[in-house]
């Protein structure tokens, strides 16, 4: 049966040079006595570079799910929590082929992984729109960072479009810089919400053709202490992170209003 997930026209940012963004500080790690540890970070550590990517990827508010049924793609986060001026980790889970080794199949053109990025985004919906305040972004697999050799066939990029994929199970270790201004606290009313997503994509080209994988997973994440933010109620909260200017907004009005 062919694959059902919608079609999405993403720019690809991978021809765009490794250094690419505004860079945020790091702050080393995070030391939360309810950090879960990860087997996968004594076997490839998290790539440390976190930054605003110059275009938000907003289709995360239509589209936070693509499925593919040659990809398979999850987040298990390190902790239930995370603070503002921390860390976020956590591990990618990466699947391909079902991940068993198997005899190459003429019938199936190969995956070209061509990057492999963890996007963090603070999505508010407010007045029957929606809005991204806030985006951060790590790569897991570019240029700089190749895929382990347990993935891909070399580890050199088989064409300009990436290295030949095959049939696996990865895990990627990730860890993005949180500034200590994220924005207003994550919060929910029956028209109102503010949340955070964190968000994996996967880029790849299949048979000559570009393909999206993503999974998102909603991630409580709690600002540092300010008196301002702390002393309003929560509608008033919104209301004035209403009066900032947002990143994007959706193609789509919540609740199917124009």
């Amino acid at each position: 049966m062919p694959d059902q997930s919608p079609t999405v026209h993403m720019p690809s940012l991978v021809s765009i040079p490794h250094d690419y963004g505004e860079t945020v500080p790091s702050r080393g790690r995070s030391t939360s006595p309810i950090r879960r540890t990860s087997s996968a970070e004594k076997l490839r550590r998290a790539p440390s570079r976190t930054f605003i990517p110059p275009v938000p990827p907003v289709d995360i508010m239509d589209f936070p799910k693509l499925p593919h049924p040659r990809v398979g793609v999850s987040i298990r986060m390190s902790a239930p929590i995370f603070l503002g001026g921390a860390t976020a980790e956590g591990d990618v889970c990466l699947v391909i082929d079902g991940g068993k080794r198997q005899k190459s199949n003429p019938k199936k053109p190969p995956i070209l992984m061509n990057r492999i990025s963890v996007s963090l985004v603070g999505i508010e919906r407010s007045n029957g729109r929606t809005t991204m305040f806030q985006c951060l972004m790590t790569d897991l697999i570019d240029e700089a960072h190749p895929p382990p050799k347990t993935m891909a066939l070399a580890n050199q990029p088989a064409s300009e479009v990436g290295w030949q994929a095959i049939p696996s199970a990865s895990v990627l270790p990730f860890r993005i810089d949180l500034p200590v201004s994220l924005g207003p606290v994550p919060f929910k009313s029956k028209k109102n919400s503010i949340k955070f997503l964190v968000s994996v994509l996967v880029e790849a080209r299949l048979g000559g053709e570009r393909v999206y994988v993503r999974n998102s997973e909603e991630v409580a994440i709690l600002a540092v202490y300010d008196r301002m933010w702390h002393s309003l109620p929560a509608e008033d909260e919104l209301r004035a992170s209403s009066s900032r200017k947002g990143l994007g907004q959706s193609s789509q009005s919540v609740g199917g209003h124009g």
